[in-house]
């Protein structure tokens, strides 16, 4: 099991959303985007840490990179992709390095015929009015965009199991 280390060159810019019950953002731009917290790491570890890198990777939502951080330089990757809404956070990730095709759109309205190895879902953090439903639309959205025996995580957060819709 792999235990995440945290970014080589962490962002001190904020970047982000807050979200209100209800999933409707309210503010911009205040989320620190620097996951060196033990805490933090510790859960993206136990969500991420078996999983062994390979193929076309796609991750939704970026926030700092970490995930991208974290895999990079393992063997066996073709590509990495990263969906994010938010420009601010994909200017961040270039500027820090992180090299990848970016795709600056809503995950509810990304569009491909390519097919992933890995797709991590990593959006959705808060719990909000409706956050199953919000991560089982993402499931339902994104699994066709899998290759055989290819794998669909989602940060398990809140404690909801959705490996039934796999």
């Amino acid at each position: 099991m792999r235990k995440f280390k945290g970014l080589d060159k962490p962002s001190t810019k904020v970047g982000g959303f807050s979200f209100d019950k209800k999933g409707n953002i309210i503010t911009k731009g205040r989320e620190k985007v620097m996951y060196q917290s033990p805490s933090v790491l510790k859960m993206y570890s136990e969500c991420f840490g078996d999983i062994i890198p390979k193929g076309d990777i796609l991750f939704v939502g970026l926030g700092s990179g970490l995930m991208y951080n974290e895999w990079k330089n393992d063997e066996g990757i073709t590509s990495f992709e990263g969906i994010e809404i938010d420009k601010e956070i994909i200017d961040i990730n270039i500027e820090i390095g992180n090299d990848m095709i970016y795709h600056n759109v809503s995950a509810f309205d990304f569009k491909s015929d390519k097919k992933y190895d890995i797709i991590i879902l990593d959006i959705f953090h808060k719990k909000v009015d409706g956050y199953e439903k919000l991560q089982e639309q993402l499931f339902r959205l994104y699994q066709p965009m899998l290759k055989d025996n290819g794998i669909l995580r989602y940060l398990k957060i809140c404690k909801i199991d959705l490996d039934y819709l796999l």
